[in-house]
């Protein structure tokens, strides 16, 4: 059976203090790592997640666009700027897809 392991979860900030995330699991055989910033400008808030490959190298599997949570301020339209916890939650799902990506069950 694949067992699901977090190994670690760090918080920080973007360069315009916004909140950046990184979590890093053990997917089966593999290390997934999610990436998540929320930065002032669209452009350089990005939502990732790379498989280490045995170069011991990152390689995207899945992303979420950030217009699918990023806030623009001026906006017509705008979205609510998500959480700290809402952004952990994003990099929570990214696992899930990159694990489903490799074909490891998740729950």
């Amino acid at each position: 059976m694949n067992v699901i392991t977090e190994l670690e979860t760090t918080i920080g900030r973007t360069t315009n203090k916004g909140p950046r995330i990184t979590r890093v699991w053990h997917c089966g055989d593999h290390t997934i790592r999610a990436r998540v910033a929320h930065d002032s400008y669209r452009q350089q808030s990005y939502a990732v997640a790379e498989v280490l490959t045995p170069n011991m190298t990152w390689t995207e599997i899945c992303e979420t666009p950030p217009e699918d949570f990023h806030a623009e301020p001026f906006a017509h339209d705008r979205k609510p700027t998500p959480t700290e916890d809402e952004l952990v939650k994003l990099a929570d799902e990214l696992m899930r897809r990159a694990c489903r990506n490799r074909r490891i069950p998740t729950a």
